[in-house]
């Protein structure tokens, strides 16, 4: 089972990188079609992918734990929030993109939610060691 996740990760991962690609190179792909949805698409879609990419990885990585301060995190869910202020900061640098704490917020929204998920799951989705 756990192999399984580290499978979905890695594609999932994977297909959040081409969206990546593509919106700091325009867009040509069609991944600005979700745009078209509604005025807050963009952020549910940040809030979906960010929060399930986090389960999957939490799951994937045994839902190993780190201690930060006085908090215990799930490395996945720690993981993907340090990937997301990267990922948004760069966004300052790409001529194609627009840096927005909006996205952030959601995508932090999302990584608190399914961590949550990933906590209250967590006996009955427990991958084998």
């Amino acid at each position: 089972m756990k192999l399984a996740y580290k499978k979905l990760a890695w594609g999932f991962g994977l297909l959040i990188a081409l969206i990546i690609y593509d919106a700091n190179n325009g867009g040509s792909f069609g991944t600005l079609y979700v745009m078209n949805f509604g005025v807050h698409a963009d952020k549910f879609a940040h809030f979906i992918l960010f929060g399930l990419l986090s389960f999957i990885l939490n799951m994937a990585l045994g839902l190993k734990r780190v201690r930060l301060w006085r908090f215990r995190l799930y490395l996945g869910s720690l993981s993907i929030g340090i990937f997301v202020v990267i990922e948004e900061l760069s966004q300052l640098f790409i001529a194609t993109r627009t840096f927005d704490l909006n996205d952030l917020a959601a995508d932090y929204a999302g990584i608190f939610v399914f961590a949550y998920i990933t906590r209250l799951s967590q006996k009955q989705l427990r991958p084998p060691n």
